[in-house]
C-alpha cells in the first residue's frame, strides 16, 4: 500500500444523492478533498476530454492517477486506504455483515422508491435536458405520465422503509448498530432518507410524521448533527474546475500498487485489452464503455490501465465486480458479468 496519498478529487454535482454520500463520508472522517462539479446530465466533458473515459455515472473519485467508479467500491477503497482516525468502521463480524446488508438495502430497495417519491411536478423534471438524459438511462418511468402514476405507490414503499428503521431503533439505540458514534452502517441506512427529507423536502408530514416515526426522525436529526459538527471542525473542500482537476491528477503518483490477475473465473489475463461497462441501466452497454489494459482482477474489483492521450501518462480505472461487465476487447469474445 502506498503510504503517502495524493489529493482526493470527487467528481459530482451538488444535488446527487450518491455524490453527497461520498462527500458526507469524507466530511465525517475529516479527510481533506476537493470537488470538481459536473453537469447533472451527460455529456461530462471534464471526464471525456481530459481522460478519454466514457463512464456515465456520478460520483467518480480520483486519488492521484487512480480513478474509482461506483460508491460501493469508492467507500471500500477509502476504508482500506485511510484506516484509523475518525473511523466509521466496525469490527464485530456480525456488525460488518449488517453494514453490508444495509448498503445493499439502500441501493437495491430504498433507491428504487426514492426517485418516484419526489414530487412528480418538481422543478427538476422541468429541465428537458435532464429529463431526456434520465429517460435514456432508466426508461419511461421518468416520463410525465409515469411519474404521476408511480408517485403514490412509491410513498407507500417509503413508509415501509422507514418502518424497518423504526423497528431497528425502537429499543432506544442512538445508532443503527448500537454504537457510541455514527458508523458506516448509519451512512448506508440514512443517506437517502436524509437526502429526501432535508435536501428535497419530499417526506411530507402527511405521510411521514415524526409522531409515526419518532425513532427514525430522531436518528435523522442525529445524522444531520453529526455532519454539521464534522463540517464545523473539519476541512473546507476546495472546488476545482475541470482543467485544474485534470492537471492535479495527471501530475500525481498512483495511490495503489498495480495488483495482479490470479485464476479468475473469466479466464482473462493480466495485460490483456479489455472493455468494462455497467450492466444495470439501458445505455451503458452501448454508449459508456471504457477500454484499457487489464492490470488487476479480484473477486471485488476490476482495474484497467488507460493511456491519457494529451499528457501521455497512464491512469488506472477501478470498477467493482458488482453490476459491471468485463470482457476481452474485440468481436470474438463473450461478455463476462462481474
Amino acid at each position: 500500500m502506498v503510504t503517502t496519498h495524493p489529493q482526493i478529487i470527487v467528481y459530482t454535482y451538488p444535488f446527487s444523492p450518491w455524490g453527497t454520500k461520498i462527500v458526507t463520508y469524507l466530511t465525517l472522517r475529516h479527510i481533506p478533498y476537493a470537488e470538481c462539479h459536473q453537469p447533472q446530465h451527460w455529456p461530462r466533458p471534464d471526464i471525456q476530454s481530459h481522460f478519454g473515459l466514457q463512464y456515465r455515472r456520478i460520483p467518480i473519485l480520483a486519488i492521484g492517477r487512480d480513478i474509482y467508479y461506483d460508491t460501493l467500491l469508492i467507500l471500500e477503497k477509502l476504508e482500506d486506504l485511510y484506516p484509523g482516525k475518525f473511523s466509521l468502521s466496525v469490527h464485530d463480524p456480525a456488525d460488518k455483515a449488517l453494514t453490508k446488508l444495509l448498503e445493499k438495502w439502500a441501493e437495491l430497495a430504498v433507491m428504487k422508491s426514492v426517485v418516484s417519491s419526489l414530487p412528480p411536478d418538481a422543478p427538476l423534471w422541468k429541465n428537458e435536458t435532464f429529463l431526456k438524459d434520465r429517460i435514456e438511462l432508466w426508461g419511461s418511468q421518468f416520463d410525465h405520465q409515469s411519474r404521476f402514476k408511480k408517485h403514490p405507490g412509491a410513498l407507500a414503499e417509503m413508509r415501509n422503509h422507514l418502518a424497518l428503521l423504526e423497528d431497528l431503533l425502537s429499543d432506544g439505540r442512538q445508532w443503527l448498530l448500537n454504537t457510541h458514534n455514527i458508523s458506516l452502517a448509519d451512512l448506508h441506512g440514512g443517506f437517502l432518507l436524509f437526502w429526501l427529507r432535508d435536501t428535497c423536502g419530499a417526506l411530507s408530514t402527511e405521510f411521514f410524521s415524526s409522531s409515526e416515526y419518532p425513532c427514525t426522525w430522531a436518528f435523522l436529526d442525529r445524522y444531520a448533527d453529526a455532519i454539521t459538527s464534522a463540517k464545523r471542525n473539519g476541512h473546507t473542500p476546495i472546488v476545482l474546475d475541470g482543467e485544474d482537476a485534470a492537471n492535479v491528477i495527471l501530475h500525481s503518483d498512483f495511490s495503489e500498487l498495480e495488483g495482479s490477475v490470479l485464476n479468475d473465473p473469466t479466464g482473462l489475463q493480466k495485460g490483456q485489452m479489455v472493455t468494462v461497462y455497467r450492466d444495470d441501466d439501458l445505455s451503458s452497454k452501448h454508449l459508456h464503455r471504457d477500454v484499457g489494459r487489464l492490470v488487476s482482477l479480484t473477486s471485488r474489483e476490476i482495474t484497467i490501465a488507460v493511456q491519457e492521450r494529451i499528457v501521455d501518462v497512464e491512469i488506472r480505472v477501478h470498477c467493482p465486480r458488482w453490476q459491471f461487465v468485463v470482457e476481452a476487447s474485440g468481436g470474438d469474445s463473450t461478455a463476462i458479468h462481474g
